[in-house]
Order: structure tokens, then C-alpha cells, then sequence
């Protein structure tokens, strides 16, 4: 009522009261590969309301804002979240979580097959163990184009080392570790040393040094035809025999593996056959050192039918004896090496023409 006795009208206000957006809805859980990136997408967005991104399901600062989010490179399970804004500045009630989970990656696979070859030639390469459902790439070049898939891989000619990789992917689309190998050239064999250990008229004995890897030996006296040594085929030894006096020979041998491209260069060396001897000759020293020369004392002579040869110490006792001429005293009594020193032979000799020689005389064993 005022001052004159009136009543006042009633006033009246309005209040508008805005209703909140409602939470955003979200696909959650999903996976993804490890070390990838995905985009999380707010299902049905409506239109005038704005989505806000967040790592914490209250407080923190806005990762972005948008219908869309790109989460960048997650190395590990995650959760994200989202939230509405009205147009009116109302927020949905609470933040919807999106969870991000990671699919486990398939092993390394590991590479086997021709893993040593001969050089110029391919190699076929397979996994090990492939697993169903994993799909197999395998590659030259890290990072590149893959060159094959499948769960094995034949390289082109290969000249040199060659390094292969191959990874396994699942039905989700993950790359596992990739696993490697390197395809190698085979090495060739060491040539071994050839020597000539001893000579006669009618033949020539040959040796060589063993080789590391070598499975034999194969030999040959025109360096063309090649066949195993006449002590076996690992035998360090050849005979060549059914020559004349004076006659030079050539041997040629190559060290061998199972694998032919391993086969070493072939090593020679050259002897000569005695000359013709018509006398009974005994030399007038030997050197029984074993280095494979001049180690054995001989009688020489191209026209001895039989003989008999002895041997003594400078006391008289009998060292060594034989009745066959290709036998020869190796400077050892009872298996024991004799001392350096002179020597006492004796000969007697049946000839070819049926005359009989008796030779004495003295020869210096050094060492």
C-alpha cells in the first residue's frame, strides 16, 4: 500500500532453467596394436554441444576438443575421456572413460633352412614353426617393400652375405618383432701342401698336410683327371709308380668336402725317378728328421735282384737289417732314436746278371 492508500501489483520473474547435454556416447573398450595410434570417435554426435577430451576422469587440462580424437602412439594400455558442453555452457554429468587396450603381438619368427650356400646360386628360406592365422612377410631391406609372404622365401642368386628378415601378422593386423638371419657363402678349403718324400727308379712317393674340413683328397698327374690316392680317399699319401729312370712326374691334389663348391685349388709338386744305377750305391748320409727328406738310408741300385743289408753302431751291435731293398733304416733301434753319429754298413748283393757285390763302408746319421 503507498502514501494514498494503494495497493501495489504483484511483480513476476522468470527463470529459465537449462537441462544438461547428455553423456557422449563412446565405443569403449576397443584394441589396438601396440605402438600404434587411434582415433576415438563419439558415436551419434549431436549437433551445437561440443566434446572434450581428457587423460583424467576429473580436473587436468582438455587434450582436444572435437566429435574425434587422435590418441598418437600408445605404448600401453590407456583409458581416455570424453565430455559434453552445451551450446548453453551446461556439462554433462560426468566424464564418459574410453578404455584402449592393447592385442598381444606374435613372436619373432625364426628363420631356418639354406643359411650356407654355394655362391651364385638362391637360397630357400622357411620359418620354423608357422602358426595358423599369422600372415609372413619377409624382407631384403629393414623397413622396405616386403619381397615375399608365406611361410617360406627363395632369394635370388646370391654373390655375397645376405641378410633376410621376416615378420609374422595376426588377423588384427599387428607386425610382431621381426626375425633374422644372415645367408652366407661357404668358404673354400685351404689347398693343402704337396711334398715328394721319396724316390726310385720306378716311383715316386708324394704327401700332403691334413686339411681343416676336409672330408679327402682327390689327385691327378695331368691336373684334369682327378681320383682318390692310392692310400685311400683321406689318405695324406700317393704312390705313383710303373715309371722309368729319370722320369719327372707332376702331382696335382685338391682337398674335398661334401660340398663341392668348398673344394680347395688344387697344390702340386714335382719329383724325378732315380737315375739308372748299375753299381750297388749307399749314401754317405741321412738325415732322419722326419721332414720328409733324405730321411730313410737306402741301398740304390737299378739291377740288384736280392740283397742283404746290415747296419751297426760304433759298438759293433747290429741296428738294422733287411733282405729287401725298398726297405730302409729310419735311424731307430727297438723303436728308439739313435744317436747322431757315424755308421757301419754292410752289403751283399745278387745282380741281375748274376754276379755278386759286397759293399762296406760308412755313413753319418744327423739330425
Amino acid at each position: 500500500m503507498n502514501s494514498f492508500g494503494c495497493i501495489d501489483q504483484p511483480a513476476s520473474v522468470s527463470v529459465h532453467v537449462y537441462q544438461p547435454p547428455a553423456p557422449p556416447s563412446v565405443l569403449s573398450p576397443i584394441s589396438i596394436c601396440p605402438n600404434t595410434a587411434t582415433t576415438l570417435q563419439v558415436q551419434n554426435p549431436v549437433a551445437g554441444v561440443t566434446y572434450t577430451w581428457y587423460s583424467s576422469l576429473s580436473g587436468g587440462s582438455a587434450l582436444g576438443t572435437g566429435d574425434s580424437y587422435n590418441t598418437g602412439v600408445i605404448t600401453s594400455p590407456a583409458i581416455f575421456y570424453v565430455e559434453a558442453t552445451s551450446a548453453d555452457g551446461c556439462i554433462s554429468p560426468s566424464r564418459i572413460p574410453v578404455n584402449v587396450n592393447l592385442f598381444s603381438l606374435p613372436a619373432a619368427p625364426v628363420i631356418t633352412g639354406d643359411l650356407n650356400i654355394c655362391a651364385n646360386q638362391p637360397a630357400t628360406l622357411t620359418v620354423s614353426n608357422p602358426q595358423p592365422g599369422l600372415t609372413y612377410s619377409w624382407y631384403n631391406v629393414a623397413g622396405g617393400t616386403p619381397v615375399a609372404t608365406g611361410t617360406s622365401y627363395t632369394t635370388d642368386t646370391v654373390t655375397g652375405p645376405l641378410s633376410v628378415s621376416v615378420t609374422a601378422t595376426d588377423a588384427n593386423g599387428c607386425a610382431g618383432t621381426a626375425g633374422t638371419a644372415t645367408v652366407q657363402i661357404w668358404s673354400v678349403l685351404s689347398s693343402p701342401t704337396v711334398v715328394v718324400i721319396d724316390s726310385t727308379a720306378y716311383s715316386l712317393t708324394f704327401s700332403w698336410n691334413t686339411v681343416a674340413g676336409a672330408s679327402g683328397y682327390i689327385v691327378s698327374t695331368d691336373g684334369i683327371n682327378y681320383g682318390p690316392p692310392s692310400s685311400g680317399n683321406q689318405g695324406t699319401t700317393h704312390v705313383v709308380t710303373g715309371l722309368d729312370f729319370d722320369q719327372t712326374v707332376t702331382l696335382y691334389v685338391i682337398a674335398i668336402n661334401a660340398i663341392d663348391c668348398r673344394n680347395s685349388l688344387p697344390d702340386s709338386a714335382t719329383g724325378k725317378t732315380l737315375p739308372e744305377i748299375t753299381d750297388v750305391y749307399v749314401p754317405s748320409a741321412f738325415t732322419p728328421n722326419g721332414d720328409g727328406l733324405n730321411d730313410i738310408l737306402h741301398v740304390l741300385g737299378n739291377t740288384i735282384q736280392s740283397l742283404e743289408f746290415s747296419v751297426y753302431n760304433r759298438y759293433g751291435q747290429k741296428v738294422f737289417e733287411s733282405n729287401n731293398q725298398r726297405n730302409g733304416w729310419n735311424g731307430r733301434f727297438k723303436n728308439k732314436l739313435q744317436p747322431t753319429g757315424t755308421y757301419v754298413y754292410y752289403v751283399k748283393a745278387l745282380m741281375l746278371d748274376g754276379t755278386h757285390k759286397v759293399k762296406k763302408g760308412t755313413v753319418l746319421l744327423l739330425r
